[in-house]
């Protein structure tokens, strides 16, 4: 009988692609708040990808499902303690990280904005704009491109619009992201 030892195994993270929907007053008081779909991220201080800006998450524990992992890490990287979360995909290119094989399941959440403020951390709220091909992401001091990510975690996001895109339309997710 073969030992499953004997096999190599790929390591497992999990990470999440966390939006939220903010509101800017107007310049004028005729207009009605400005509204964005904006994106949680932070930027990495260790290497691989040291500096560059990633989603929040991390290694999955021996003893650990990756929903409690990855409320774990949100937590702890973070500060957020509640937010709606479904898991979104499994990313599990060969590549995907230079140190090992890693295999990511991703979740996507959802935040209202009263939820959002209270994030910290040194995580930053990023707006997306569908102005570009095929989406923009910019804060008001920094616009991001694909290089500018660690990992696959562009894909990634992309892949997390892709599906709230789809959802929105036939079912009530939506609601997660507005205030009570």
């Amino acid at each position: 009988m073969d030992s499953i030892f004997e096999y190599d195994h790929p390591f497992v993270t999990t990470d999440a692609v966390v939006f939220t929907v903010s509101t800017h007053e107007p310049d004028s008081y005729r207009k009605l708040p400005l509204t964005n779909l904006s994106l949680l991220l932070y930027q990495r201080k260790e290497s691989p990808f040291s500096d560059k800006w990633c989603l929040p998450g991390g290694f999955l524990n021996i003893d650990e499902i990756p929903e409690d992992n990855i409320r774990r890490k949100l937590t702890d990287k973070t500060n957020i303690t509640q937010c709606y979360m479904e898991q979104l995909y499994t990313f599990c290119e060969i590549d995907r990280d230079p140190r090992a094989r890693v295999i990511s399941i991703t979740y996507l959440g959802l935040m209202n904005e009263s939820q959002a403020s209270q994030v910290s951390g040194g995580s930053e709220w990023f707006n997306i704009r569908f102005d570009g091909s095929p989406f923009t992401i910019a804060n008001e001091e920094i616009s991001l491109s694909e290089a500018d990510f660690g990992f696959d975690h562009y894909s990634i996001i992309r892949t997390a619009l892709e599906r709230l895109q789809a959802k929105i339309t036939y079912s009530d997710i939506i609601f997660h992201l507005l205030p009570k």
